[in-house]
């Protein structure tokens, strides 16, 4: 997280993951009710930290992180990027996409 002129920044990112042929796409649920979007569907992602090198990293290792699956940065394409204002906060996504295979 950081701070400009007292406004908290935090940056998260988010990776859709795909499978062309098939038109699937990974998602999971919520589990946890003390969590923001509790019971939402969402695609794996997650805070930036101060130890990832850039937001193509925080994806790549949220990804393998939340689902086993190991990409590698050149698999990663940037999507765009969403701001939205919350909690005395802004909140930056980073988005990106991957195709995957799924398992017939």
């Amino acid at each position: 997280m950081s701070t400009l002129n007292k406004i908290k920044i935090i940056e998260y990112t988010t990776t859709v993951l795909y499978d062309k042929k098939t038109k699937k796409i990974w998602v999971s649920k919520r589990t946890n009710p003390d969590k923001e979007f509790y019971e939402h569907w969402q695609s794996p992602g997650g805070h930036v930290e101060e130890s990832d090198i850039s937001t193509k990293w925080t994806a790549r290792r949220e990804v393998f992180e939340e689902t086993g699956i190991y990409l590698k940065l050149e698999e990663l394409n940037y999507w765009r990027t969403q701001h939205y204002y919350k909690e005395d906060q802004w909140r930056i996504v980073h988005c990106y996409k991957a195709e995957i295979k799924v398992n017939r």
